[in-house]
């Protein structure tokens, strides 16, 4: 079952419940390949108390954005399998197979006369936003090495 990491602004408990409420989003939009989830009856309960969802929480903090930046503070949640399915069927949502294939991702950027080919130990905000967008949606992504 998937795990989801989402930031947290500040130390308090109410962000925590904001970012375990945006992690289940995120897992609902995995394993139903939806872009946005539909806030039906059972989506709306669920978002109330996501703590019924997983099974294992942490705790952790991350570099910030740029080096002088302040470190943030990161909540790691692993669901539990059988409730993410039975909250799938009662909200009437698809199942997206777990068996996806890989996408392989060349990225040309041009700048003014300069191309260059990202590869994967590139950091660029496309390959970046890539990369992210990829991860939120559960599909694998190979970029390859140059």
């Amino acid at each position: 079952m998937p795990s989801v990491t989402a930031a947290i602004a500040g130390a308090k408990i109410a962000p925590a419940a904001a970012a375990s409420r945006q992690a289940l989003l995120i897992v609902l939009k995995r394993l139903s390949g939806l872009s946005t989830v539909p806030q039906n009856a059972a989506v709306t309960l669920a978002l109330e108390s996501p703590q019924r969802f997983y099974v294992e929480y942490r705790y952790r903090e991350e570099a910030g954005p740029t080096p002088t930046a302040a470190k943030v503070l990161m909540l790691s949640l692993r669901f539990a399998q059988p409730a993410m399915q039975r909250l799938i069927v009662d909200a009437n949502l698809p199942l997206w197979s777990s068996n996806r294939p890989t996408t392989v991702a060349w990225i040309v950027v041009t700048d003014g006369a300069d191309r260059t080919v990202l590869g994967a130990s590139d950091t660029h905000p496309l390959l970046d936003a890539l990369r992210t967008r990829s991860r939120e949606r559960g599909l694998p992504l190979v970029v390859p090495l140059m």
